[in-house]
């Protein structure tokens, strides 16, 4: 199993690979950070306060079953360029970074996610 979780300048990946990595011990882990809160948040007309960019994401994403993110932009574009994704995780109060209607239409689950996991 693999998981691409993206950061962010606030939100770190490294804390939730952590925890992550606690449940699945055996999985691979690869990070990436996008430029928030160094960045200004921007707006699409398909997902909201984004940080970074879908095309920075599609080689990474590729051949991942699992994407954790907080501030990242999900579009429909990278969900289809994530031929094996089986699951989105959003670590925000709000997914509204994420295309929920290209998730649900793809049959990806997307789950939010705190730090308030219990350790196993």
């Amino acid at each position: 199993m693999k998981f691409l979780v993206v950061g962010d300048g606030f939100v770190k990946s490294f804390l939730f690979v952590d925890v992550f990595r606690k449940y699945f011990p055996d999985a691979k882990f690869v990070e990436h950070e996008v430029p928030w809160p160094n960045e200004s948040f921007y707006d699409t007309d398909e997902v909201k306060e984004c940080s970074g960019t879908p095309d920075e994401l599609m080689p990474l994403v590729k051949d991942a079953d699992v994407l954790v993110v907080d501030t990242a932009p999900i579009t429909e574009a990278l969900l289809k360029a994530a031929s094996k994704l089986k699951a989105v995780a959003c670590t925000r109060g709000g997914p509204v970074n994420v295309n929920i209607k290209a998730c649900t239409s793809m049959k990806i689950l997307l789950n939010l996610y705190t730090l308030a996991m219990p350790a196993p």
